[in-house]
């Protein structure tokens, strides 16, 4: 899949050197984590009947470049994070929620999703910003879970409470 073409098409290209770029493997991005210290969030995206063999190939792969401590498995499908419990309960899991999939911020709300990443045995918990209240903030760390904000492209957005 060439993913670099599109940046000839804008305006702004002043060449095509990215034509013909393509989207690198698991392995391929593995094999550069080996020069660096940097921490990786793994979104797995998958159907349902797929999950297991995607979790399956995911593991094998972290482990095998022993990025174990590394790697952070992060999934909307939280019977995907299961999954990598289930293969490899080592492995750090994040559960990833969106504005989309639930209602507007409310108490409930914030111990609903608390609630949900403790079931599948998330050590954290991956926000939209438009998620991230103080409210569910505080209820994810009294439950010991680490908080990710994730999507925040405006600075004013990072002082909000």
């Amino acid at each position: 899949m060439d993913v670099g073409s599109w940046f000839s098409r804008s305006k702004k290209a002043t060449s095509d050197k990215f034509a013909a770029e393509r989207v690198p493997t698991l392995q391929q991005l593995f094999d550069l984590f080996a020069s660096n210290d940097a921490l990786l969030y793994l979104e797995m995206k998958c159907a349902p009947e797929e999950r297991a063999q995607l979790a399956a190939a995911c593991c094998y792969l972290v482990t095998g470049a022993s990025l174990h401590e590394r790697v952070v498995f992060e999934c909307f499908d939280l019977a995907a994070l299961e999954e990598v419990k289930r293969i490899d309960p080592g492995m750090r899991t994040a559960a990833l929620f969106e504005p989309k999939l639930t209602s507007p911020s409310s108490l409930l709300l914030s111990q609903r999703l608390v609630d949900r990443a403790k079931a599948v045995g998330a050590e954290e918990i991956a926000l939209h910003h438009a998620l991230a209240s103080t409210r569910l903030i505080d209820r994810a760390n009294l439950a010991g879970l680490k908080i990710v904000v994730w999507t925040v492209d405006d600075p004013a957005w990072i002082q909000r409470k």
